[in-house]
């Protein structure tokens, strides 16, 4: 009888012990240091009604007068780059620009490369096996193994796909656009905030990512007179439709470079589809198990890391929600758990042993003209946006004057 008892004590104490990490893992997924804002949002302030103006006279240019900007149009791009060109000189920025080479039909993968790849490809297809949908969900499942062919880029269907559509793309010269503002007590302290300028074919990606672009170079600008503590650099990214994770896209060869020259970047944050909010119930899609944890309400901004990078999210979020009356939600997930965590440019900096997350409103978890012909500017929630955009700069404040 006493062995047994024992042996029951010591199954009682196993099942503690593995609740507890279960608990705590859980907990350091979905936990951030202060509530997130509930409640009527107050009138627009004076800052918020300039940024709205602005936001929307940005968006015009990026998402109206130019429209698609992928890599199947070579003078789209050219114009983007052009525009933001001159958006940031009229701030009083001098840009620095990043060319490289990519031929899309022909990837020529680096060793780096290679290995995220392969580590990706095995953890992201070991969780989609293993997930276990309903009876009668392969379209969840479907839309999974899309999601996943997408964002590791296995390019022989897409390639066909563009030459039926477009003939045989060229090898093109990429850019990525770079400005400053140095920092005043430890300038060699990085912090970094960086969109994506690019879009898919046949969409004039006013949400994704024209709203990423647009809050970039309003946050340049707001930004520019601060003197912070740290060094702010403000990159905006070729090619992240169809190149993340490779050399190809622009945030991979930045952060490449980046590593190469040792800078010391404490945190990258990637403003990535931002501009959609509803106050309708049932408004936000989540993955199963996450309705415990988040609301179905699509009225939040997502700060969106992996677990090494929760260190970044809770200071960042912590001073957003301090500063900001607007809801807010964090995670901080390994991706072999949540296969979603990685989905813009800030995954190309983890790849190169730096901290960072996504600000977004969760793109196609809650915008239904994700990738579309549809995601046009009047798409597009300018109020809440801007207060979004807003907390960023107040955030952003805090962050680098520390």
């Amino acid at each position: 009888m006493k062995l047994l008892r024992n042996m029951l004590i010591l199954v009682f104490a196993g099942m503690i012990v593995c609740a507890t990490g279960v608990a705590g893992l859980v907990w350091s997924i979905v936990s951030f240091s202060g509530p997130s804002y509930k409640g009527p949002l107050p009138a627009l302030t004076a800052g918020e009604i300039e940024i709205e103006k602005d936001l929307r006279k940005l968006i015009d240019e990026i998402a109206v007068k130019i429209g698609e900007r992928s890599i199947a149009h070579p003078q789209k791009l050219k114009q983007i780059v052009a525009f933001i060109e001159n958006e940031l000189r009229s701030y009083g920025y001098t840009p620095e620009i990043q060319t490289y080479e990519w031929n899309f039909l022909e990837p020529h993968l680096s060793a780096d490369e290679l290995h995220f790849q392969r580590k990706r490809n095995q953890s992201l297809d070991d969780f989609i096996s293993k997930r276990g949908y309903p009876q009668g969900d392969e379209e969840r499942a479907l839309k999974d193994r899309e999601v996943r062919d997408q964002s590791l880029y296995y390019n022989q269907i897409f390639n066909a796909a563009v030459s039926k559509k477009f003939g045989d793309l060229p090898k093109q010269e990429l850019t990525n656009i770079e400005v400053e503002i140095k920092g005043s007590k430890t300038p060699e302290e990085i912090i970094i905030v960086g969109a994506h300028y690019d879009s898919v074919i046949d969409c004039p990606a006013a949400n994704d990512n024209g709203s990423g672009v647009a809050a970039t170079l309003e946050l340049a600008k707001r930004l520019k007179s601060s003197n912070p503590a740290k060094t702010i650099k403000f990159v905006f990214f070729a090619n992240e439709e169809y190149g993340l994770g490779l050399m190809g896209g622009g945030s991979f060869y930045y952060a490449h470079e980046c590593r190469k020259k040792k800078q010391n970047i404490m945190g990258m944050i990637s403003l990535e589809t931002l501009g959609y909010y509803s106050d309708a119930e049932g408004s936000q899609n989540l993955l199963p198990g996450m309705e415990y944890f988040y609301p179905n309400t699509g009225n939040f901004v997502a700060f969106v890391g992996n677990t090494s990078s929760r260190g970044f999210i809770d200071e960042c979020i912590k001073s957003f929600r301090e500063t900001t009356k607007f809801p807010s939600e964090g995670i901080a997930a390994p991706i072999i758990l949540v296969n979603d965590v990685d989905r813009s440019d800030h995954s190309s900096f983890w790849e190169h042993g730096y901290d960072g997350f996504m600000l977004t409103d969760t793109a196609n978890f809650r915008y239904p003209h994700y990738h579309q012909a549809t995601d046009t500017a009047d798409k597009l929630s300018f109020d809440k946006y801007s207060r979004v955009v807003l907390g960023i700069e107040k955030m952003m404040i805090n962050l680098c004057k520390k």
